[in-house]
């Protein structure tokens, strides 16, 4: 209730009183159970015949009804809220009523003998005897009343009001017992509950006819002797009656004359004698022995006025929960919930007294609490959570007693604490802890460029801690994000990436996401977040970005360009994204390779490996790189760093084809060996041979840097340099050799060739007696050398002058011989050797290569003897050179012939003839 309405504050001795005389029935949800109304009032003044107990607002009438007759604050059955029509518990209620079964075989009763001592009566149905009580109806109402007449002082009295309701009025005395149970339990029959020392029964005893019942009470003894017992001869038993109303504790009666419908507050038409009341002071019963609590209340008849008497018709029982003390509740709710580290907060209590002791102490985990059903009343009460042993990382977030009854305690968070009075036994104080922790981590991982996340992870290493165990570390790929929940709090917790995959680097770190109450401090050198969690809506969202693919390309330029067919070979000491690892590629002119995605790096090199036969590296120009670019260039190896996505190297390697020179010697006819000389090539002099005539035999002089150079031959005796040419114009004196370019110089040489002039002359007398003169027609064959074994032919002109031609000089040819091819009639001269010694031709030729043939015309003789008689003579005849008898000419002449004879003299040389004839007779 509010502290302004609370009475004023007693002393501990009142409270101590108070708390003793006090009764608060708390039903729980579902049940039907008693329930206080106090009035601060005094008790009302009857004004028709009643026989309430004093004190009491509730009337109860000599002729038993359920209307109030008297006005407020008099009270009776139908000014009461009560249950019906539902027959389930509506704990708003002060009234709580229960059906019976409905009559006849589905009704239920105890049988087999079943007495109050019975510990475990036993039930069935149908059994009830026509004579006895058949019931209908119970209910119960709990009255609290100031008893005290000042207003300045307050003194709560509890008075238990009861009715039953029967079918009929049956022969025989009337008896009717109300159990009252201390447990909820069921006993063996799952009717009854079990009972426990102290579970009370108020009986309800009239005679035969008789108007004015006798109420006793008697208590359920547990152990001990006997004579303890009311009746058994053992205990567990009914203790020794109490006769109330000889005490004046009890008071009750029946209605003697019928109750119409509309008076009888639900129940119906109530014939008489078929409906009683009774009162009794529950104070008194409960004495000044502490909190009293029972869980259940159920009626039932006996068969007569004997307390061993057998029972019959039951009601059965009503489940509640009776206390004599306010109730406390404290419930423990964490975030997360549930809890998945059950951690367990500690609580202590201060002037907070049970029956069990003082200031008790208590934990509690998520969703538990702590129930303390009977609470001395008091003020000042506290309740504290210990926040010095909150679990590690916990906070106490918030208390909240907004579903407590009657009592309004004082919050104070920061020190867990809540404060309050219990002033009345319906006081319940319901207060639930908010723990929190639980704040949560979110990382993010961004790469640039996008990769597949499974191929590159980046590790991480986390200092905070989570109500479910998790890893220290864990990684993340591109695009992959991890959520940590219930993040206990802290203050400096730290995530740091600290594993990265070869050839990446940090770019960034970026936690603006995260809630606006976190604290952070982003340190990209170390790769970590400091940050705090203070609450558990406390949120650090970061994304971490990661950076590689630097960019290398590798143009290639020739000299000479356009070559499309030489491919120069390089290697690398890089990867690239795509899991290139030291990758080798190769260009040719004018071609370029790019590698994107080049993971960061130090010392990585590009190289130019062997060239080709031939070239030579020239430059290699990096100047093309990006600014961050540092290059480092060694011979054909560029070395440098990459660190940054944006960095790029860009080389060109030029290279230069080597040029070369050949010398080549050709011959039209005979091999040779020519001696060549330059000022510029290397070796020289240097020498040719060659080997087959026309076959060229040739010298090359490579890996010549473009240029000028010169080669000259000096041309061996006997031969003649015919030309001496370069195939790319160039005069062998001066070859303009450019880069790659490949010149062949060709020298043509051939043997020096003669003529051999053959002058025909002859002896003509028809020209001019006794001079040599011009033969012309007259063939001579030149055979020697090379000429082939037939020679050649050559006949004299007009002027007797014959000449050969080309022919090979004597140095390879030697000598040379000349035969004539005599004409008819002349004189046979012979042959002749010359000797060609340079070239020359008919008008030039040496001296020794010029012959004279000179030929003298033959003369035929005729010399006869003619007989002028036929046999007269006997003849002979014999010619010879003139002063050489012995010589012959042609034949040795005739001798001794008979008759007529003749001698011919042919081919006869100019000179003087003689010859001798001699006749015989």
């Amino acid at each position: 209730m509010p502290l302004t309405t609370r009475p004023p504050a007693r002393t501990p001795e009142e409270r101590a009183s108070f708390r003793r005389r006090c009764l608060r029935i708390a039903a729980a949800a579902g049940f039907i159970g008693l329930t206080a109304t106090a009035l601060v009032a005094a008790p009302a003044q009857a004004t028709h015949p009643e026989v309430s107990l004093t004190g009491s607002n509730f009337e109860i009438d000599t002729n038993a009804n359920l209307v109030r007759n008297d006005p407020a604050p008099s009270e009776d059955w139908a000014s009461i809220p009560n249950d019906l029509p539902d027959v389930t518990t509506d704990d708003d209620n002060p009234e709580k009523r229960k059906f019976d079964l409905p009559s006849g075989a589905g009704d239920n009763s105890f049988t087999q003998g079943s007495k109050e001592d019975t510990p475990v009566p036993q039930p069935e149905f149908g059994s009830i005897p026509p004579n006895k009580s058949d019931l209908r109806t119970f209910g119960t109402y709990l009255e609290t009343v100031d008893v005290d007449p000042d207003p300045d002082v307050e003194e709560l009295k509890d008075f238990l009001h009861m009715f039953w309701h029967r079918v009929q009025d049956p022969s025989g005395t009337t008896n009717m017992d109300f159990e009252f149970n201390q447990s909820d339990v069921l006993s063996s029959n799952g009717v009854t509950p079990v009972r426990t020392a102290g579970d009370l029964l108020i009986q309800y005893d009239l005679a035969n006819g008789g108007t004015n019942p006798q109420l006793f009470l008697s208590r359920w003894v547990e152990t001990g002797n006997k004579s303890l017992c009311e009746a058994a001869n053992a205990t567990p038993c009914w203790g020794d009656r109490v006769n109330l109303s000889g005490l004046g504790d009890a008071t009750g009666s029946i209605n003697t004359t019928a109750i119409t419908a509309a008076n009888a507050d639900g129940l119906g038409a109530i014939s008489p004698r078929t409906f009683g009341e009774a009162s009794v002071d529950f104070s008194a019963i409960v004495g000044d022995g502490g909190c009293v609590s029972f869980g259940s209340a159920y009626l039932k008849s006996r068969s007569s006025d004997s307390f061993t008497a057998a029972m019959k018709d039951f009601i059965a029982p009503l489940d509640t929960d009776i206390d004599t003390c306010a109730k406390v509740v404290i419930r423990k709710v964490t975030d997360p919930s549930p809890d998945p580290s059950e951690s367990s907060f500690a609580f202590e209590t201060s002037n907070f007294s049970t029956p069990d002791g003082d200031n008790p102490t208590f934990s509690l985990k998520d969703t538990e609490s702590q129930q303390y059903d009977e609470v001395f009343l008091g003020t000042g009460l506290t309740v504290t959570e210990d926040l010095s042993q909150l679990p590690a990382g916990w906070k106490l977030d918030s208390i909240d007693c907004g579903d407590s009854e009657g009592v309004d305690p004082v919050v104070n968070v920061e020190t867990g604490t809540i404060t309050f009075d219990l002033d009345d036994n319906s006081d319940f104080v319901d207060c639930t802890y908010y723990n929190e922790t639980g704040g949560t981590v979110i990382v993010h991982k961004v790469t640039d460029p996008t990769t597949d996340p499974e191929d590159f992870q980046f590790g991480f290493t986390k200092a905070f801690t989570t109500l479910a165990a998790s890893d220290p570390t864990f990684t993340l790929g591109d695009g992959q994000s991890i959520q940590f929940d219930d993040v206990l709090l802290g203050d400096d917790l730290t995530i740091t990436e600290d594993d990265l995959p070869p050839g990446w680097a940090l770019e960034d770190i970026n936690c603006d996401a995260s809630t606006d109450d976190v604290e952070f401090v982003i340190d990209e050198t170390t790769g970590t977040v400091t940050f705090d969690i203070e609450d558990a809506s406390d949120t650090l969202e970061c994304t971490y970005g990661n950076q590689t693919g630097g960019q290398v390309i590798i143009h290639k330029v020739t000299q000479p360009s356009g070559d499309t067919v030489t491919s120069f070979d390089y290697s690398t000491a890089f990867s690239t994204l795509e899991g290139e690892v030291n990758p080798t590629f190769v260009l040719k002119d004018g071609e370029t390779k790019s590698y994107s995605n080049v993971l960061f790096g130090t010392g990585l090199t590009v190289t130019e490996d062997a060239l080709p036969a031939g070239w030579e590296l020239v430059d290699v120009d990096c100047d093309a790189s990006s600014e961050g670019v540092v290059t480092d260039i060694t011979d054909a190896v560029v070395t440098f760093d990459i660190d940054d996505a944006d960095d790029t190297l860009e080389c060109t390697y030029t290279n230069r084809a080597s040029g070369s020179i050949t010398v080549e010697k050709i011959t039209d006819s005979g091999t040779g060996s020519f001696e060549f000389t330059s000022g510029t090539l290397s070796p020289s002099p240097f020498t040719l041979e060659t080997i087959t005539a026309g076959a060229a035999v040739s010298r090359t002089f490579s890996d010549l840097d473009p240029g000028s150079y010169d080669v000259a031959e000096t041309v061996p005796d006997s031969w003649n340099l015919v030309s001496a040419t370069c195939d790319d114009g160039s005069d062998p004196a001066a070859i303009a050799l450019s880069a790659g370019e490949a010149i062949t110089c060709t020298f043509h040489n051939e043997r020096e060739v003669g003529a051999i002039e053959i002058t025909k002359l002859r002896k003509h007398a028809a020209d001019g007696l006794g001079e040599n003169h011009p033969h012309e027609g007259v063939e001579f064959v030149i055979t020697g050398g090379e000429l082939p074994d037939a020679g050649v032919t050559v006949t004299t002109d007009e002027n007797g002058v014959a000449c050969a031609t080309g022919l090979l000089v004597s140095a390879f040819a030697d000598l040379y011989t000349i035969t004539e091819t005599v004409p008819e009639g002349y004189a046979e001269v012979g042959t002749q050797t010359a000797n060609v010694t340079e070239a020359a031709d008919c008008e030039n030729a040496n001296a020794g290569a010029v012959k004279e043939f000179i030929n003298t015309p033959l003369t035929k003789i005729t010399v006869s003897v003619d007989s002028l008689v036929e046999g007269g003579t006997f003849s002979s005849i014999d010619c010879y050179v003139t002063g050489d008898p012995d010589g012959v000419i042609e034949k040795d002449g005739i001798t001794d012939q008979v008759d007529d004879i003749s001698l011919d003299l042919n081919d006869l040389e100019p000179g003087n003839i003689t010859c001798d004839f001699v006749i015989d007779p």
